[in-house]
């Protein structure tokens, strides 16, 4: 009698177990075919529960009419996927207008690799989405979400991006939890109501997310310094801190980060001067340091550099601090 067939997804796993020399084939053969069976219906039990969580999902979403989601099974919804066991891998309801809620129980679809509902009407909180250790892209960006969780990023060791730019949140902060995603790659929380921590700051410590390439925050109320945690990221790309309230000295970023290419700064309350170690990042093409208060001369970049400065009144000129001081030594 035939357990598996070769194509069957528990070949490899029942293939690499190993048995005692003295264990009975007859009694191998039967174990194996239990075990067999037992998988069989964990996966049909969890594959009905994400049947169950994508019916309640459909329920708290007006959708659409473009929209077809009426076949009894999820796995043949418009924009939803499953893997071979028909459990839900990717929901990508993008730009269709739909509004409604998310359900609460959204993060039992534990299989889950990609949730984008990018540019829609939907509403209410973020839910708990935390333990979805397979999930690597959220693309939440350009709703009317009101809230987040404060365990946002728990357990997700797999993300690679995270966008939940542009949505009416509640005054809130970036949560410690970020530090469990140390796969991200792409963190973009534009337009959405962040204030700083009044222990931690406006940006808990990064040096962890060794990976982060891509870290937007313009258009918030954060306030306070621009902590170093991640100024020594080696993979950053893209750091955009415009329109906020940061303060202190212009960041310094380590000149062993070869791949940064954008430093926005403007508009915001930094003071001191640009620091010349700038100029030595291999890549760099964009500083902008812009309506500002930073003093003193532009360190000389490479030609192909642009630099923007307008709005610093003081650029060119020694601080006030340097000038008072060198007055009362006369």
């Amino acid at each position: 009698r035939q357990c598996l067939s070769p194509t069957h997804p528990h070949t490899t796993l029942l293939s690499s177990l190993t048995f005692p020399p003295h264990f009975p084939a007859k009694m191998t053969r039967s174990h194996l075919c239990l075990l067999c069976l037992l998988l069989s219906l964990v996966n049909l039990a969890a594959s009905q529960d994400d049947a169950t969580i994508m019916q309640s999902l459909k329920s708290t979403l007006h959708l659409t009419p473009d929209v077809d989601w009426s076949n009894p099974d999820p796995c043949k919804w418009v924009a939803v996927q499953c893997d071979g066991s028909n459990r839900v891998t990717r929901i990508q309801l993008k730009q269709k207008g739909i509004s409604g809620t998310l359900p609460l129980d959204l993060q039992k679809l534990s299989e889950l690799i990609v949730l984008e509902f990018f540019s829609n009407k939907i509403s209410g909180p973020v839910p708990d989405l935390s333990g979805l250790t397979h999930l690597q892209r959220l693309n939440l960006h350009d709703n009317l979400f009101d809230s987040t969780p404060k365990n946002l990023f728990s357990g997700m060791n797999s993300l690679q991006e995270a966008y939940l730019d542009n949505n009416p949140f509640a005054s809130w902060e970036i949560p410690e939890t970020v530090k469990e995603a140390t796969s991200l790659k792409n963190l973009s929380l534009v337009n959405c109501n962040l204030t700083a921590n009044a222990f931690s700051g406006p940006i808990p410590d990064l040096s962890g997310l060794q990976s982060l390439r891509l870290f937007n925050l313009r258009e918030n109320q954060l306030t306070g310094l621009v902590p170093p945690s991640f100024t020594g990221l080696k993979s950053l790309t893209v750091v955009n801190l415009t329109n906020n309230c940061f303060q202190g000295p212009t960041p310094l970023f380590k000149n062993s980060l070869t791949s940064l290419e954008t430093i926005n700064l403007s508009n915001n309350q930094l003071t001191g001067s640009i620091p010349t170690e700038l100029t030595s990042l291999p890549r760099l093409r964009t500083l902008d340091v812009s309506n500002n208060d930073i003093h003193g001369d532009v360190p000389k970049f490479r030609a192909s550099v642009s630099v923007v400065t307008t709005g610093n009144v003081n650029i060119g000129r020694v601080s006030p601090t340097s000038w008072k001081s060198f007055r009362n030594r006369i």
